[in-house]
């Protein structure tokens, strides 16, 4: 993930906070760690491997794009809400494949979805978004960047798509860190906001800097375990590449990690962080703040829908 950067920062926000809650960085590498397994058993759900794997033959699987048009009409008319990631098709690193973030953010939908709709909540993901901007990291091949009205309009146009066949409240979720990014994608949900006459918001963690805080969904009281704070970098470091390796390892090159050097900036490989200390971050630990951030986010969208 690029540029982990507060919409009003010029450098990488801090790791955590001194009470230890769960700042941005720690909620942008965590959903590929099956967050929420948990959560979902003790709602009933059964049949979750207790390690998850990577699931379906794409981030499509169980999206709206293996569904039918009736079906989605019908889920329209029954008051589903739509969960869109977001994210970007950028390079991680010599060591990480190119769509990190995208199936991050695409795993905590998935499993958000799961969540919601044990507790009556039906939910659609909207397919996920892997048009995004990248500005510290263009350079490198495999990074897609594309220009903002390119981003902000395919952002809108999704929305309006959704609002033309009766979907009503849309959450997006978006685990890609680039400031700019960030910036035009709250502007373009804004611009749906205002616009289409949608209930139209973002995901973000609590205190998080937002464009418009009537538009933001907060994460509040996520704490972070220790191994995490203390190994959380900014871009294809430890953490990410733990994760990866646990649920995505056929994404990640963990023999290349390993011969790399910690680095504080992304040159000249394009990773920011120590990522040959992957195996210091605990595994219990990616889980439980994996279930931690679904229960979060979850909770926020209840609170969310009940105010409506």
């Amino acid at each position: 993930m690029t540029g982990e950067t507060d919409l009003n920062l010029k450098q990488p926000v801090k790791m955590e906070d001194s009470a230890g809650r769960m700042t941005r960085r720690q909620l942008l590498s965590l959903f590929a760690a099956g967050g929420g397994t948990a959560l979902l058993s003790a709602c009933g759900v059964t049949g979750m491997p207790s390690t998850p794997v990577f699931e379906g033959y794409s981030i499509f699987h169980e999206t709206m794009v293996d569904m039918v048009w009736p079906a989605i009409k019908q889920a329209a008319q029954d008051g589903a809400i739509i969960l869109l990631p977001v994210g970007i098709i950028e390079e991680h690193g010599p060591h990480i494949g190119l769509a990190s973030d995208i199936y991050q953010t695409y795993y905590w939908a998935k499993l958000t979805r799961g969540a919601l709709e044990v507790r009556g909540i039906p939910a659609l993901i909207a397919p996920p978004v892997y048009w995004g901007i990248s500005d510290n990291v263009k350079a490198y091949p495999g990074t897609f960047s594309v220009s903002p009205d390119t981003m902000k309009s395919l952002i809108y146009d999704i929305h309006a798509c959704l609002a033309s066949w009766g979907f009503k409240t849309v959450f997006s979720f978006n685990l890609h860190g680039d400031q700019f990014h960030n910036y035009i994608y709250q502007e373009a949900i804004q611009m749906a906001h205002d616009q289409l006459g949608l209930d139209a918001y973002y995901v973000y963690p609590q205190g998080f800097s937002v464009l418009n805080e009537k538009l933001a969904v907060f994460l509040k009281d996520v704490r972070t375990p220790e191994s995490i704070q203390k190994h959380s970098d900014p871009h294809a470091g430890a953490l990410e590449t733990a994760e990866m390796a646990l649920f995505y390892p056929h994404n990640v090159n963990l023999d290349v990690a390993k011969t790399l050097k910690p680095s504080t900036s992304f040159e000249p490989l394009g990773y920011w962080g120590d990522p040959a200390s992957y195996d210091q971050i605990k595994v219990e630990d990616i889980k439980s703040m994996g279930d931690a951030i679904i229960a979060a986010t979850v909770e926020a969208i209840q609170a969310v829908l009940k105010s409506k």
